[in-house]
């Protein structure tokens, strides 16, 4: 993952660079009209992060409904696809192949074509410089992107650019791709509604306390520091809950089965006084469409912030969630919902997505610190990072 993120700031930015001088001359030659109103098809570009798709359904489904007429396609990769079906929202999901540099420029090349002649491209990547590259290759009249620098040439190869601000909810720029679109944001609840049609699943009363509870302790290898330990599980979140005769799954993909077990071990390792109802581990074990089914069939979810959360939170389960590198505010309110978030604000935090190596260098001080007591001799912002 580091090798992709590399691959794509030096060569996504030498590409940008480039194409740039390119783009603003053919925009002054040609002086289309960005009218920021979809005439044609759209092309959606979302090739990390699945929970981020989720995040953003509100916009999207208000865009698929503004303009039915239209095909919405969605440009993504393979580790990404799965999350898009589960939305219900793409008429066409064309999948990169990231194995290479080579297979990446052939697909690529394959998915372009397919995209040429879409009238509005959608890039919700805000960091990358190749989905900045791809925009441009569609040729499309309208390009939506993010750029977070004052100065710099990838943001001018967008026709509307919007100023991603990192201490602002995620999702809010999100919604302001719809709203210059003239889409409606749909609420949450009707969202929830939709996914639940697109996967089957018939929808259910939560119960307000018990029930079954699923746990989503892993999340992707880009993100790792996200993580809470196999012991903080044990000690801070089994132990310290007040029924412990509930039946727990564990969810995730395939990357997620040891985690998991490392986990259960630990909480197995409690004795007769830790937990007596069942631990189940069903990662990697499921496909993503049945792992949602199964997680709509429980009340409650504890997990890190990472797409399950996400998921869990559109069902309308009660939450138990642990932020550290990133911050709550990505989470758009829901009042409605039985929720708590464990956060302590550290000097780094937030600090994923903004550098590619985290200031701790993997050493989550600001996960390891959430079971810490409070000390009046260092406030929440005491913690500097490590100096390597």
């Amino acid at each position: 993952m580091k090798s992709k993120v590399a691959w794509d700031r030096y060569l996504g930015g030498a590409l940008v660079y480039l194409l740039n001088f390119v783009a603003r001359f053919l925009g002054f030659l040609l002086r289309r009209d960005h009218a920021p109103a979809a005439r044609g098809d759209i092309t959606v570009i979302k090739v990390l992060g699945g929970g981020s798709l989720v995040m953003a359904l509100p916009a999207l489904l208000g865009i698929r409904r503004e303009y039915p007429a239209f095909k919405m396609r969605l440009l993504t990769t393979a580790m990404v696809k799965p999350f898009a079906e589960t939305l219900g929202v793409f008429d066409e999901i064309l999948v990169l192949d990231d194995g290479s540099i080579v297979s990446l420029a052939a697909s690529a090349l394959r998915s372009l074509r397919r995209c040429y002649g879409s009238d509005t491209v959608i890039d919700l990547e805000i960091y990358s410089y190749l989905s900045t590259v791809l925009s441009i290759f569609t040729f499309a009249r309208n390009r939506f992107g993010f750029f977070f620098e004052e100065t710099g040439s990838r943001q001018k190869l967008h026709t509307h650019r919007i100023f991603f601000n990192p201490g602002s909810p995620l999702y809010r720029h999100y919604d302001h791709i719809a709203t210059m679109l003239e889409a409606p944001i749909v609420p949450t609840q009707a969202c929830s509604e939709h996914v639940f049609a697109t996967l089957g699943i018939v929808a259910r009363t939560v119960k307000p306390s018990g029930g079954r509870i699923a746990i989503g302790c892993g999340c992707s290898e880009l993100s790792e520091e996200r993580k809470l330990s196999p012991a903080q599980w044990s000690r801070h979140v089994f132990a310290a809950a007040a029924d412990k005769d509930r039946d727990v799954v564990f969810l995730g993909g395939a990357s997620d089965k040891r985690e998991a077990e490392k986990v259960i071990a630990a909480v197995r390792a409690l004795g007769s006084g830790g937990w007596h109802g069942t631990l189940s581990n069903l990662s990697g074990t499921l496909s993503l469409q049945d792992s949602l089914r199964t997680l709509a069939a429980c009340d409650e979810f504890w997990g890190i912030e990472s797409s399950l959360l996400h998921y869990a939170r559109l069902f309308g389960l009660r939450i138990t969630a642990f932020f550290g590198p990133t911050h709550p505010m990505r989470l758009r309110p829901m009042p409605w919902l039985a929720e708590t978030v464990h956060y302590r604000k550290t000097l780094c935090s937030p600090c994923i997505h903004l550098v590619s190596m985290p200031p701790c260098h993997g050493d989550n001080r600001c996960m390891k610190w959430l079971f810490e007591p409070r000390e009046e001799s260092r406030d929440d912002e005491g913690w500097l990072p490590v100096v390597m």
